[in-house]
């Protein structure tokens, strides 16, 4: 058994790591072609906002999955920003975000993640289940605004800790709340400022 468990986490280590491949390679040469290639990306980036609906949908299904590989919201925010208006990429971002919380929250023992954190983690997350202990909202919020670490790890503490299910939802949509609007709001109002 102890064995299976293994390569349980070697297969999850290694998937984690192949989803960050991919992502980063994604996001690089998104990054590249439109500061490198900006004919082709303007060319590109009219096809996919042409198809509407679909383009928002397949960004929220990207938002909401994301959570999974604990990779942070941040690098598919800056990506969003290259496609949509601040408005609804806030809205869809905020929603992808809270989506994957919840899941992560009410999932967490089923994900055996436990084992994997305590293993690598073990004093930090003593520490955050002390802390969440005491006082959950403001952890919470403070773990979603200040973006040091993945915000999907405490979705996960919080789902082990069985924590109070509606305070959790409310850190986590004030805390992404403010650090998503500052990300995506505050670029664009700075160039207006300076335009």
């Amino acid at each position: 058994m102890h064995n299976m468990n293994q390569k349980k986490h070697v297969y999850v280590h290694v998937l984690r790591n192949l989803l960050f491949s991919v992502w980063s390679a994604a996001l690089i040469t998104i990054l590249y072609t439109y500061f490198f290639q900006p004919d082709f990306f303007q060319h590109h980036l009219a096809t996919v906002l042409a198809a509407g609906a679909v383009s928002y949908l397949s960004y929220f299904t990207l938002c909401c999955l994301r959570g999974f590989t604990l990779i942070p919201a941040t690098y598919l925010t800056i990506a969003g920003m290259l496609f949509f208006p601040p408005l609804p990429l806030f809205i869809l971002t905020l929603l992808g975000i809270l989506f994957s919380a919840l899941c992560i929250y009410h999932f967490s023992d089923s994900f055996h993640l436990y084992t994997f954190f305590e293993q690598r983690h073990k004093k930090g997350i003593q520490r955050i289940k002390q802390a969440v202990d005491k006082n959950e909202l403001f952890i919470v919020i403070l773990w979603n605004i200040l973006a040091i670490v993945p915000a999907d790890l405490i979705s996960y503490v919080c789902g082990i800790l069985k924590t109070d299910r509606d305070r959790f939802i409310l850190g986590t949509l004030i805390g992404q709340g403010a650090y998503s609007a500052v990300l995506i709001f505050l670029p664009s109002y700075v160039m207006k400022l300076f335009a």
